[in-house]
């Protein structure tokens, strides 16, 4: 990292120490305004009460066991001054109370987590071709066409969301099948996990890939009987041409992506944001964002790592703790292995469809160890993508390894997926203290096809073991890995008890032995995502004196029809007692 990089993070790391969590420190008095006459009492012991500034009523869930439902919420700045029965609140409420009464069939829930996705990619899909439900490679061309028209001669055209298993006719797309379209403009289309590109002939040209090219470590470049690339490149061999398309974007684009996607995350009654990873130029931004207070959603944000030199860099920089009550930097993310749909999974046994694959292992086991050692030693968490059972049991031995010398540290070490777990692996996620950090959403996207890639024996024993691991004692939060499926934590919470798909492609649920209760569903999105994050003692219930953040959603997930989680919506979102987001108003 250059010199002004690291006296930025230094300056942040100071100012986030000065004032913790974004909120009064303990025993420091805000000021509230001149208090009302004392008009009640608690246990018979006068109460001076102060008016609200916001009064919210409606049914309250508020996932604190030691009151978990009531009529309204008051806030006072930016905390919960109590959870109210209806008269109790009106007696809050002041001449400057703004005052909001949720419809009747509403609910108001503690601010929803979402604790896997990717925040700038979530805005830069808003902007870019929207591959998602097509059934061709034509089709998908036919889109990128239609987008292209309004983009500058010579300016990469990027889109994502394409997923040959889903197509008609199933199969890997080519250069070929762009060149027609697009014979001298650059085309990079990522796949729907993010794990592989598929770009033509420009995009090979100018990254200098040909026959001669060899695969990179940790990724592969499909070839053609001659041996010459294909189009599609996987995992790490996606960089050779990611980072010439990365190159010609405006770096001032990703603050406009980060708060694209802040928006839809208020819309989504989203208040904390885990980004599962972002590069040194991206936590810049949100750093810069933060600063000029126009970063309102809390931002939980991966330093993402793949070498060695990486890792010193990023262990160099201090930890930011909530700075301006927002942004917290304490996380590395890596990868052990790539995605499933590629064959970038790292598995035990070879896939079902492929004798000669076993998938990619994006990071060795002595790297893995390595990390993790240095993260106990420096205070962060280490958040481990894993897909398949050799990759999961590659990162629980190096937490194995690395916690025997520390075993009492509270690491809350992150497997991100823990998608096909070998059951012999599942119990060790409690004895180790490794949080799973499952997405719902994408048991119910790809077991139609997972099942080619494992077989229906396999794929039933290791893969989604959400029950498994909950009843081996594992903590879990749940995520949606948003670009990759929509970002939207009702349908999440849709296919966590259900085992059905969110976007209603199949009726048929996978292993619903598995699924997940409504309560701990919800708790998944809420009181074990902010354990996930640290927070559990200021965010993930509603309390007097946790920070005030809410929504109010039009349905009850914990009463109310599956399906009927489908077509719900959020109706208003509350960050640190700030309205940021009412449906009213639209």
């Amino acid at each position: 990292m250059h010199v002004a990089s690291r006296r930025l993070l230094a300056a942040l790391a100071v100012a986030a120490a000065a004032v913790p969590a974004g909120c009064a420190s303990a025993g420091e008095r805000r000021d509230l305004g001149p208090p009302v006459a004392a008009a009640e009492s608690r246990n018979g012991v006068p109460e001076v009460r102060f008016d609200a500034d916001l009064v919210i009523f409606g049914r309250v869930r508020t996932l604190d066991p030691r009151r978990p439902d009531g009529e309204a919420v008051v806030v006072l700045g930016d905390r919960i001054e109590r959870v109210a029965d209806r008269a109790e609140a009106e007696r809050r409420i002041g001449p400057k109370t703004r005052v909001i009464r949720a419809p009747a069939e509403a609910v108001i829930l503690p601010g929803l987590y979402e604790s896997h996705a990717h925040l700038r990619a979530t805005g830069r899909s808003l902007r870019e071709v929207d591959l998602a439900g097509t059934r061709s490679a034509e089709e998908a061309v036919a889109r990128a066409v239609g987008a292209a028209a309004d983009l500058a001669a010579g300016r990469w055209l990027l889109g994502r969301g394409w997923n040959q298993e889903r197509w008609d006719a199933p199969r890997w797309p080519t250069a070929a099948d762009l060149d027609a379209a697009f014979p001298d403009r650059p085309v990079a289309l990522s796949r729907a996990d993010g794990h592989a590109v598929w770009v033509n002939g420009a995009a090979l040209r100018l990254a200098r890939i040909d026959a001669s090219t060899p695969d990179p470590d940790g990724g592969e470049i499909l070839r053609d009987a001659s041996g010459a690339p294909t189009g599609v490149l996987i995992d790490r061999a996606a960089d050779l041409v990611m980072r010439f398309a990365e190159a010609r974007t405006d770096p001032a684009q990703a603050e406009d992506d980060f708060l694209r996607g802040q928006a839809e995350a208020f819309r989504q009654g989203i208040t904390t944001f885990v980004d599962a990873g972002e590069n040194q130029a991206g936590l810049l931004a949100l750093l810069r964002l933060c600063d000029a207070g126009r970063l309102k959603l809390r931002v939980y944000a991966m330093a993402e790592v793949s070498t060695a030199a990486e890792l010193v860099d990023a262990l160099a920089r201090p930890v930011v703790t909530e700075h301006g009550g927002r942004l917290t930097l304490r996380a590395l993310k890596l990868y052990a292995d790539g995605a499933l749909g590629s064959r970038g999974a790292a598995l035990l046994e070879p896939y079902a469809d492929r004798a000669d694959a076993r998938g990619l292992d994006l990071a060795s086991p002595d790297f893995l160890r390595k990390v993790a050692a240095r993260c106990l030693e420096r205070g962060r968490q280490l958040c481990v993508h894993a897909i398949g059972d050799r990759a999961n049991r590659a990162v629980l031995d190096a937490v194995e390894a690395a916690a025997a010398s520390r075993p009492a540290t509270d690491h809350r070490f992150r497997i991100e997926h823990a998608q096909h777990v070998d059951p012999r692996d599942v119990p060790r996620f409690r004895r180790l203290g490794v949080i799973a950090s499952v997405q719902p959403c994408h048991a119910t996207s790809d077991w139609p096809w997972a099942r080619a890639r494992l077989g229906d024996e396999r794929l039933e024993r290791t893969g989604y073991r959400w029950r498994s691991l909950l009843d081996a004692g594992a903590r879990l939060c749940l995520g949606t890995d948003a670009p990759v499926e929509p970002l939207s934590p009702l349908a999440n919470l849709y296919a966590a008890v259900t085992r059905r798909d969110p976007q209603r492609r199949s009726a048929e649920a996978f292993d619903p032995t598995q699924a997940l209760n409504r309560e701990e569903a919800v708790r998944g999105l809420t009181t074990w995502a902010a354990y996930a994050t640290f927070t559990e003692n200021v965010r993930g219930r509603l309390a007097p004196g946790f920070v005030a953040d809410l929504c109010v959603l039009s349905v009850d997930p914990m009463t109310c029809a599956p399906e009927a989680l489908l077509d719900a919506r959020c109706l208003l979102t509350v960050v640190a007692g700030e309205i940021v987001h009412d449906a009213a108003s639209r």
